[in-house]
């Protein structure tokens, strides 16, 4: 994802400008990979995948999506006792200028303050032991 970031602008913007429904969902679960593998492991270093995947998805498939991708994120550096902030400052250029800005990353943060019940998530244990993120049944 850094060497990604480092691509010209334009070729960024077309490259989010392409993606579709199927890569929609291979980035999304990127990220939700990143938000549990990051605990099970202990390791900050999956956040930067995590991240960069949300911000080249862009909110393609469902916004909605893509916040609460970013709020099980913050869950796991909280987790970690970490914030995105440097992580996010690394891929920051794969996403939308729109998206990055400080009003916009302000906004999910704040929304990002409530309990992970109210996005459908709660912390679980796999069926090896394994720490995960597991979607609540309504």
């Amino acid at each position: 994802m850094e060497r990604a970031s480092l691509l010209p602008g334009d070729i960024l913007c077309g490259i989010r400008g392409r993606i579709t429904d199927p890569n929609s969902d291979l980035l999304l679960g990127a990220s939700r990979g990143a938000a549990i593998w990051s605990v099970r492991d202990k390791d900050t270093t999956w956040f930067k995948l995590g991240l960069g995947a949300l911000l080249l998805e862009n909110g393609t498939r469902d916004y909605r999506e893509s916040i609460t991708d970013a709020c099980l994120m913050m869950h796991s550096a909280q987790k970690l006792s970490t914030n995105l902030t440097s992580s996010f400052e690394q891929v920051r250029r794969l996403g939308d200028p729109t998206t990055t800005s400080f009003q916009g990353i302000e906004l999910i943060v704040r929304t990002c303050q409530a309990d992970l019940s109210e996005f459908g998530y709660v912390e679980a244990v796999d069926r090896t032991g394994a720490f995960t993120y597991q979607q609540e049944r309504p």
